[in-house]
């Protein structure tokens, strides 16, 4: 997408795609715990420290937040404490049923720092898990943005870098934040800016000084986004001024009947094809939800809440312009892996021996630490290259 991008939305297209992208089908790498392990992350680790990378965020997608629906949000504008502690219940429940599969654990934020960080006497690289409502909607995801950039501005205001990881949605909301973190000052940006503080409790809608500012997100000296996506839907578009490099990894296996077009999953062609398959031999590999979070997927907000409900018509006119929610299934018959912007790395994880990936539509796995390694690895190498030859991920 362009500098000065203006909310602008990414396309929907089953032609061959102007991006970058890999097929990759690995072995299952070095598993916690061994050695390969242990000396591999503490070089990947060294390595980024190196380039300036001082802290990386893990971020969860859609429904493994602490406010799926919204409700718990609209309690915290009078009763702040009880939303805190209802929104810390969600997420405590959360993340006991679904452990590390489709979500980022605090055990895995520990394993990912201690890897990367063993035997250094250099600056530690800080890992931390951010929290929004994982709300599926425009509203949710921008003020999980916002949230996010206070976030960064209040612990690593004058970073070097700072590198995000965002499963499904997540990406989304990095897509958000860097228009945020865009380089001009557009009308665009200020009406997005707007929308977002009547979603803010009071306290924080009004001046607050720990608020997110223009002038702050505009400063040079906020740090440089390295942001890497894990089955993010392709929906909104990137503004290519706010962020330092961008990944994307999609689990993916080519079809066999779309041999010339490796890049597109098995929901492009005859449908009817696919139905016999489905029933046959069950759904065929990758990752449907990527597929099928495109654009017109989302919940409509609670109904109850009259602010979220004029907050996202005004939203979607902004960042879905030209989009029309009746023309989901075209879209899905688009079959589209690979983003706009950005690397994108099409893995086929075949060697995963936990089924419960696939049983999630091969939604979950990207979050599972047997393949921590081979992400860990291939973020390195692509960011440390683009570093020495001067190109952007």
């Amino acid at each position: 997408m362009p500098v000065d991008n203006r909310f602008c939305h990414q396309a929907y297209t089953s032609a061959l795609p102007h991006a970058p992208y890999h097929l990759l089908c690995p072995h299952l790498p070095p598993q916690p715990g061994t050695l390969a392990f242990q000396q591999g992350m503490a070089r990947f680790g060294k390595a980024l420290s190196e380039v300036g990378v001082v802290a990386i965020y893990l971020v969860h997608g859609t429904f493994t937040g602490n406010d799926a629906f919204g409700l718990i949000r609209e309690v915290g504008r009078w009763l702040p404490d009880a939303a805190e502690t209802l929104e810390r219940q969600r997420k405590q429940l959360v993340d006991s049923f679904m452990t590390e599969s489709g979500n980022y654990t605090q055990q895995f934020a520990s394993l990912l720092q201690q890897a990367l960080n063993a035997g250094q006497t250099r600056q530690k690289i800080e890992v931390r898990l951010f929290r929004w409502s994982s709300e599926n909607h425009h509203s949710g995801r921008a003020v999980a943005a916002w949230d996010l950039a206070n976030e960064i501005q209040q612990h690593f205001g004058q970073a070097r870098r700072i590198m995000l990881w965002g499963h499904s949605h997540a990406g989304n909301v990095f897509a958000l934040l860097t228009h945020l973190n865009s380089s001009t000052e557009t009308s665009e940006l200020r009406q997005f800016r707007r929308i977002i503080r009547t979603l803010k409790p009071p306290a924080v809608a009004n001046v607050s000084p720990t608020d997110v500012r223009p002038e702050v997100l505009l400063d040079p000296s906020f740090p440089a986004l390295d942001i890497v996506t894990f089955g993010t839907p392709i929906r909104y578009g990137w503004e290519t001024s706010g962020y330092e490099s961008l990944l994307h990894f999609v689990h993916h296996q080519p079809s066999g009947s779309l041999p010339d077009a490796d890049y597109l999953s098995a929901l492009h062609g005859d449908w009817s094809e696919l139905g016999k398959r489905i029933v046959e031999s069950g759904f065929p590999a990758g990752d449907w939800v990527h597929q099928i979070g495109v654009a017109g997927s989302n919940f409509w907000p609670y109904l109850l809440s009259w602010r979220k409900q004029v907050a996202e018509r005004a939203l979607r006119t902004l960042i879905e312009q030209g989009i029309r929610r009746r023309d989901l299934v075209a879209r899905l018959r688009l079959g589209q892996r690979v983003p706009s912007e950005g690397t994108t790395f099409l893995v086929d994880y075949q060697d995963s021996p936990n089924q419960l990936e696939q049983q999630m539509l091969g939604h979950a796995i990207y979050t599972r630490t047997e393949w921590l390694y081979f992400h860990m690895e291939k973020i390195t190498h692509s960011l440390c290259h683009s570093q020495e030859d001067g190109t952007r991920s």
